[in-house]
């Protein structure tokens, strides 16, 4: 019962909008910082580690998150994601400063109990948003923390089908980054997709091994013909990324 109060009460402002008429200075280094990601991976496996979708765990995420990615700088808009009876959960979405996203990184922030929590995937993509924040005040590039993507409705991934109809009508459709699973410790990223060649280049110029992960699963953003790369592995994923996006967000 708490959660459904909960959740309605915050329903109002769930509604698309944005939540700063002007977004501040960017602030931080311009790079990756990876005690940060392990505070971050913390406090998502610590203290808030089960976050179902629709739940009060995932209302106290999905508030961090914005949270985070506003200090970052980022004009954020809340999308919501309807997930059962006066339950909603929602897409959390950092816009891109151009006002034009070419691409869009997504990470999942609900969990399951086949989808355990990824803190340092969520960390890697905070630290990735604030640092490109920084390397490129004016990039093009949205984050979208999707919530829903594990409950068992609809055939599941109900935030990637929230954020596709939001999508779906620019032209050309952005790129499509998925941070996946990301350890805490130092093993080698790892990357599939389109823009994989891309990715392996840019780590080889930093000296940083990437290893091939055969080809992204098919979901429902492959299924909608979007260019969906996944990359996860060790804590360097988030320097590549960030290294990535910084050339890419240009072109």
């Amino acid at each position: 019962m708490t959660s459904m109060v909960i959740a309605a009460v915050w329903l109002p402002a769930c509604a698309p909008r944005s939540v700063r008429t002007g977004p501040p200075p960017a602030l931080g280094p311009p790079r990756v910082q990876l005690a940060v990601v392990q505070q971050r991976a913390r406090w998502f496996d610590t203290d808030d580690p089960i976050r179902v979708a629709g739940s009060q765990q995932e209302l106290v995420a999905g508030s961090y998150l914005l949270a985070r990615l506003e200090e970052a700088g980022y004009l954020v808009n809340l999308d919501p994601v309807p997930v059962g009876n006066l339950l909603h959960s929602t897409n959390v979405i950092a816009l891109p400063p151009s006002g034009h996203a070419t691409i869009v990184v997504v990470a999942d922030y609900d969990t399951s109990s086949s989808a355990p929590s990824d803190g340092a995937g969520l960390g890697t993509f905070l630290e990735v948003a604030r640092a490109l924040r920084v390397v490129d005040p004016n990039h093009s590039v949205e984050f979208v923390a999707l919530g829903a993507e594990h409950i068992a409705i609809n055939g599941g991934q109900v935030g990637g089908r929230s954020l596709i109809e939001l999508l779906k009508g620019q032209s050309p459709l952005p790129r499509l980054v998925r941070i996946g699973d990301v350890s805490g410790g130092s093993a080698q990223p790892s990357v599939a997709g389109p823009a994989a060649p891309s990715i392996r280049s840019v780590a080889a110029r930093a000296h940083i091994p990437v290893r091939g992960a055969g080809s992204p699963p098919s979901d429902v953003f492959t299924r909608a013909g979007f260019a969906e790369t996944v990359i996860g592995g060790g804590l360097s994923a988030g320097p590549v990324l960030l290294t990535f996006l910084t050339a890419a967000s240009k072109q």
